[in-house]
């Protein structure tokens, strides 16, 4: 997975474990403790434009965030797929290159009503030589309808291997030994997430802990040496564009079931 695609699941499932548990305990900052925030030197909550010019909350840190979402009567924060609203002119598993190209979001879920929270990246010149060099605003939007997106984890993972082994099988053909191997690594990953392996909390069941394992392994998009960095004629490069966007939308739902699994 990208950077951006796991700090929102880091939110949703960490701050979801915060969310569900006992009131006294203090909410975590997860920016300075969880690896999905290794090169992000800020994170800000911004007030909503709609805000203006009423005197709006400053949220100044993910724990001050989490804290007034539990005031608010939030009950769990959700990842949410927004490709099939567009990604522009590229298809999604070429849009996640680029920084802020994908669409996820996270829907904050209270009893009666729902808010979106998107971020925005920002490239940090000032702390470029730091491992920190990522700014990252959150902003929101209230009115949402409609419920989370829950996909089964049996379906989501059958559909995943299913994409997995074609994928593999068209490496094979091409005479592509690395990437054949890759697929199946994926295919034979284990409950230990080699990707940030704190990305989900240890109340979240093992099928979920397996799918997100797998997700994270096939996750190929991306620059120069990606699965997008190949170039094939013709038919055969017909099915290479047809295969990685179904593989791509296999993995972005096999994200979304681990991360909104039920508890």
């Amino acid at each position: 997975m990208n950077g951006e695609l796991a700090v929102l699941i880091c939110l949703a499932t960490h701050g979801t474990a915060w969310l569900t548990g006992p009131s006294p305990a203090p909410a975590p900052n997860l920016a300075q403790t969880h690896s999905a925030f290794k090169f992000v030197s800020d994170v800000s909550f911004p007030p909503s434009r709609r805000s203006w010019p009423r005197k709006a909350l400053v949220l100044p840190d993910i724990a001050a965030w989490l804290t007034d979402l539990r005031r608010r009567g939030v009950r769990r924060l959700w990842l949410e797929d927004g490709r099939d609203a567009g990604s522009g002119d590229l298809a999604p598993h070429l849009a996640t290159a680029f920084s802020n190209g994908a669409s996820w979001w996270l829907m904050a879920e209270a009893r009666d009503s729902a808010e979106a929270w998107s971020a925005r990246w920002e490239f940090s010149e000032e702390s470029a030589q730091s491992p920190g060099s990522w700014r990252i605003a959150f902003r929101t939007s209230t009115g949402i309808h409609g419920l989370p997106d829950q996909p089964s984890v049996e379906a989501a993972t059958a559909e995943l291997d299913e994409q997995l082994r074609i994928t593999r099988d068209f490496a094979s053909r091409q005479s592509l030994g690395s990437w054949e191997t890759w697929f199946s690594k994926a295919l034979e990953a284990s409950t230990e997430i080699s990707y940030h392996p704190d990305i989900l909390p240890a109340n979240y069941p093992q099928e979920a802990a397996l799918l997100m394992s797998k997700a994270a392994r096939s996750w190929v998009w991306g620059g120069m040496g990606s699965w997008n960095d190949l170039w094939f004629a013709d038919e055969v490069g017909a099915e290479y564009k047809r295969i990685s966007a179904d593989l791509c939308a296999a993995n972005c739902r096999a994200f979304v079931a681990a991360t909104n699994v039920e508890l």
